[in-house]
């Protein structure tokens, strides 16, 4: 089946060079800039650059608001910018080769890829299945999905069917964000993308009575960071990842496998054992990368601070819980104290003695027998005391 593998953004991190006039340097190599009327809340300005008349190249956000420093506790570095590439720029076969060549024009030093979306197109997936086929069967729980439990899915209702355009996996914020959805319907509702339609032209689509489909991950933050399945080496995706077709691939297809795999549902055995779609190339040859795990963010300092205070109050209540039970919260506390390093707060909070462990609260235990020897029936007299 054709599948074609493309970047759809890619933005990157730079550190400009020093003593340069950015906007100078490319108008001397032909380029043209603009200066953006408008900011963000991170750069205080915005360079539109062209090449030719009209034809948008790529977008410099520069000169930081907040800037770190010895004596500051500023966001960026000094010199700090991101540079985005136009869409068009994106399809080009060596797009890595192109965003290299256009940070060197600008005379600014690349550290890192920001975000990047990989995408593949395609009328049918590697094992002939159409996609409406895939997106039906997941709605219907034929198909079940593994990972990113979480799931948008949109369509529409026409003649009493639902139809099924588009799901979208993760959130926006997730280091890696899964779509899947009609892309020729996207551009007809939302904007024709003429370099797109050449690329599926080069492809031998037929764009006449069939529509073209996208499976399309957004990547930043930890979501970069790959397993080299040759060396064993962790590292982030980087700009020469990209300078050709087969390595766009086997990132997408490194992804692929573990954000876009689907099973046959079947109750008698656990998801991960079920039979999992074929849906695109997954030779060992094409896969080159590993994905890393998805790591949890840790709880903010005030959180846990707040968790403690509560932990702590709750293993004072002794009318509540028994004692047993006041002293694993109590162990509970302290120990999220010793692993958030929050040995110097605890002692500003509640003094040297920190937070006393519970003690047991003393208990009035009737005596019901009194063992011994009644002499002539004598009454006996016994005091009843607190026993701890």
């Amino acid at each position: 089946m054709k599948i074609g593998y493309f970047v759809d953004w890619l933005e990157i991190y730079c550190i400009e060079w020093k003593d340069i006039d950015i906007k100078d340097r490319l108008e001397k190599r032909g380029y043209r800039v603009e200066v953006m009327p408008y900011t963000t809340r991170v750069y205080g300005q915005i360079l539109q650059v062209y090449k030719g008349k009209s034809e948008t190249y790529f977008t410099i956000c520069r000169l930081p608001l907040s800037v770190r420093s010895n004596d500051s506790s500023g966001i960026l570095k000094a010199g700090s910018c991101h540079i985005k590439l136009h869409n068009h720029l994106c399809y080009v076969e060596n797009v890595g080769a192109v965003a290299m060549q256009c940070c060197k024009d600008a005379g600014v030093t690349i550290q890192n890829i920001s975000r990047i979306d990989l995408c593949a197109d395609f009328q049918y997936f590697y094992n002939g299945m159409h996609p409406s086929t895939l997106i039906k069967g997941f709605a219907s729980e034929k198909y079940l999905k593994i990972g990113q439990p979480r799931f948008t899915l949109h369509g529409t209702t026409e003649k009493g069917y639902n139809y099924y355009n588009s799901v979208l996996f993760g959130s926006k914020t997730s280091s890696v964000y899964t779509r899947f959805y009609e892309k020729s319907l996207e551009m007809k509702e939302v904007a024709q993308k003429d370099w797109i339609v050449d690329c599926w032209k080069d492809l031998g689509f037929d764009l006449e009575d069939k529509q073209v489909w996208r499976v399309e991950f957004a990547v930043h933050g930890p979501g970069r960071k790959m397993l080299d399945r040759k060396t064993a080496e962790v590292q982030e995706i980087t700009v020469q990842d990209l300078c050709s077709r087969d390595r766009i691939k086997a990132l997408f297809i490194s992804l692929a496998k573990r954000y876009f795999v689907f099973t046959k549902a079947d109750t008698a055995t656990r998801k991960y054992n079920q039979e999992h779609l074929v849906l695109f190339d997954m030779n060992p040859d094409v896969e080159k990368y590993s994905p890393l795990p998805a790591v949890r963010k840790t709880i903010t300092t005030r959180t846990t601070k707040q968790v403690y205070e509560y932990l702590i109050k709750e293993s004072e209540s002794s009318h509540v819980y028994s004692f047993e039970e006041r002293m694993r919260l109590w162990r509970v506390a302290k120990n999220i104290a010793t692993h958030h390093n929050l040995r110097q707060w605890v002692e500003w909070k509640h003094g040297p003695n920190n937070a006393d462990m519970p003690i047991e609260e003393p208990v009035n235990k009737p005596i019901t027998q009194v063992q011994g020897h009644d002499h002539d029936n004598e009454n006996v007299t016994i005091e009843q005391k607190e026993i701890w």
